[in-house]
């Protein structure tokens, strides 16, 4: 449920990750109808003033409890990729949380909320922002 939307869902905060420092206003949107249990995202996020695109496949699997798992990957490249596992679902504030494992074995933890709800409380005056600076704290409760 937490993927069931067309709209561009944004990474709202993540574990301290110094790999992606300067990544700025990074979404996922699925640029086609998922099939059966595969699932197509298109990622995009700036890096400085760069903004970058990337796809990826997400193939639903079991995991080892009982959350719902996807392994993620890159478009053209069948490696081992990584393995998301959803902990959190608001249906009403449409965010979740999500956790992968890191090289060290330390989880990260990333929430993600969906466009219709990311700004819901900033009110005009963020609307000039061209980072989206503003967040919603219903994810905090």
């Amino acid at each position: 449920e937490a993927l069931n939307t067309t709209d561009p869902i944004f990474l709202y905060f993540r574990s301290n990750w110094d790999m992606f420092k300067n990544w700025s206003c990074v979404n996922i949107t699925q640029y086609r109808e998922h099939r059966h249990n595969t699932y197509f995202f298109h990622e995009e996020y700036l890096d400085g003033n760069s903004r970058h695109h990337i796809r990826f496949t997400g193939n639903l699997e079991k995991g080892k409890d009982h959350n719902a798992t996807m392994r993620v990957r890159p478009l053209y490249d069948f490696e081992k990729g990584k393995i998301y596992t959803l902990r959190y679902w608001n249906n009403t504030e449409k965010c979740f949380i999500v956790s992968v494992q890191r090289s060290n074995g330390r989880p990260k933890c990333e929430v993600y909320q969906w466009r219709e709800k990311i700004d819901v409380r900033c009110g005009t005056m963020w609307a000039s922002l061209p980072y989206r600076r503003c967040l919603n704290r219903g994810c905090e409760q």
